[in-house]
């Protein structure tokens, strides 16, 4: 995996083992749909539009929002997400 979809596993690894989250939300301006592919790529799904929630450069602005809970978003983990989720350090090139 490469991309801002990969450090954001690593980091939702992170949220849900070590921190023991439950759930992970986020959110973008729905005017960039690049992000999208990186919420997804993450593992978060779309839940909502919030729309015309703030204004900024002139314009009234909609929000998409995402999420994922532990249970489902651990049913397909990666290699160096598990190590994540387990708090054992992950070595990257080493045997």
């Amino acid at each position: 995996m490469a991309g801002h979809g990969h450090e954001g596993r690593l980091l939702m690894a992170f949220g849900f083992g070590r921190l023991g989250l439950h759930r992970i939300w986020a959110g973008h301006r729905s005017d960039h749909p690049r992000m999208a592919d990186v919420m997804h790529a993450a593992g978060l799904r779309r839940e909502a539009m919030l729309r015309r929630l703030f204004r900024t450069q002139g314009c009234r602005r909609d929000v998409t929002t995402y999420a994922a809970v532990a249970p489902e978003w651990k049913l397909q983990v990666a290699e160096a997400e598990l190590a994540i989720l387990d708090g054992a350090p992950h070595l990257q090139g080493c045997h």
